[in-house]
């Protein structure tokens, strides 16, 4: 069985990720909700503001037919530093916010950021989300799937999404089987690393990659309306190593 430490890198103590982020809010006050969303996303990303803006204006628009609704209520499973929640949060005015991470330092630097939430703690190995059926209008999971520890975590995780849900599930960033070979090259050629020591480096830390094939599944669910698949924006610097997956639901 390959060994997966990607939780030990997201829970160490002197996260430079974290830190980073504690910086930016100690200005909280001088700077507006886009701006603070912004720098925390590039310290997520590494983007710049291009990606930044493209990013959640697709976002906005896979979410705008909630926006006539007088109370919306939106979920991310793996939110690290909190930065689409918080967006979103004073963008719409959401306190409805419920925060589902591995760290627990993140959770407490959000519940800084955000204020009002439910932040949820979860262990590596999880899958439960444990809020009550249909209780979450959206439901968020960016950037997280090419760490899970195995296919079937995948798949529970994506049915207690649809449990919890009531319109739609956006899973993006999804690493994609085909490119997996490109995928690895560039980042190796990133990391100005040899295949040895690239290999020695992940070897504890390995990408899942997914065929979309994985996904047929979902079709089963009596809840599910469709799901389909779509790109991220296109000032995504690995748009083409992967793909999303948008799952609507059923409304009564």
């Amino acid at each position: 069985m390959i060994n997966n430490e990607w939780y030990k890198v997201f829970r160490k103590k002197n996260n430079p990720y974290l830190n980073k982020s504690l910086n930016i809010i100690k200005n909280k006050k001088d700077k507006n909700y886009r701006t603070l969303s912004f720098e925390l996303s590039k310290i997520v990303y590494g983007s710049d503001k291009f990606f930044f803006y493209d990013f959640i204006t697709f976002l906005s628009k896979k979410i705008k037919f909630l926006y006539k609704k007088k109370k919306i209520s939106i979920g991310e499973y793996g939110s690290g530093n909190g930065f689409i929640l918080y967006y979103f949060s004073k963008k719409y005015k959401i306190n409805n916010i419920f925060s589902f991470e591995i760290s627990k330092d993140y959770l407490n630097f959000q519940k800084k950021l955000i204020g009002s939430g439910k932040f949820i703690s979860i262990k590596p190995e999880n899958y439960k989300i444990k809020i009550k059926d249909s209780s979450v209008d959206i439901f968020v999971i960016s950037s997280l799937f090419q760490y899970l520890l195995s296919y079937k975590q995948a798949k529970k995780l994506i049915n207690e999404c649809i449990r919890v849900s009531v319109h739609r599930i956006l899973i993006l960033d999804i690493y994609n089987d085909l490119t997996k070979e490109n995928y690895n090259l560039k980042k190796m050629r990133e990391s100005e690393l040899s295949q040895i020591q690239f290999k020695k480096k992940y070897n504890n830390l390995p990408y899942r990659f997914y065929k979309k094939n994985f996904f047929n599944y979902i079709n089963k669910n009596k809840k599910v309306k469709k799901f389909f698949f779509i790109k991220m924006p296109k000032t995504w610097k690995y748009r083409k190593y992967s793909f999303c997956v948008i799952i609507d639901l059923k409304q009564n």
